[in-house]
């Protein structure tokens, strides 16, 4: 029987953009650490993926320490996203589930509005992934009435790549 081999690694900062390749990547018990823990958001505080945007898989975004990241896409300069600010919550719906995500500072709304010719605004996760939601229901393992949870993340209910 043969042993199975890791030959790369993948984490998508922000969900539904470029995939970053990564040489180290640690397991967290919600999923690899810094995955999916950014998204889009329409005006009416739904999700935005691919599945409406295409032109989202034009856009690369690079994990940074605390929590951060670095956006590129072609024929833009780079532009570096610190972490969520706290205090500016938005409750996001993605597909059937809810989480909470704060708002990125900086003027990345902006920039990322004019690439996809569409208003956008950048929401993430300062914590435990997945957002203030998600953390709680991680911690809690169960919704009120008893119900389990599996650690809600950007991640939908489908394979991240096909």
């Amino acid at each position: 029987m043969s042993v199975p081999v890791l030959r790369s690694a993948h984490v998508c900062p922000v969900k539904s953009l470029a995939a970053h390749a990564c040489d180290t990547v640690a397991v967290e018990p919600w999923g690899l650490d810094g995955d999916r823990r950014w998204m889009l958001v329409d005006k009416a505080a739904k999700a935005v993926t691919q599945r409406q945007q295409p032109s989202l898989a034009r856009i690369a975004a690079e994990p940074l320490p605390g929590g951060g990241v670095l956006l590129s896409a072609p024929g833009l300069p780079s532009l570096r996203v610190e972490g969520p600010e706290s205090g500016r919550m938005l409750t996001v719906e993605l597909h059937r589930d809810t989480v909470v995500l704060e708002e990125a500072p900086g003027d990345a709304h902006d920039r990322l509005s004019a690439v996809l010719g569409t208003e956008v605004r950048l929401r993430g996760d300062r914590g435990l992934g997945g957002g203030r939601l998600a953390a709680d229901r991680h911690r809690r393992g169960r919704l009120h009435g008893g119900q389990a949870l599996r650690p809600l993340r950007g991640h939908d209910d489908r394979p991240a790549h096909r």
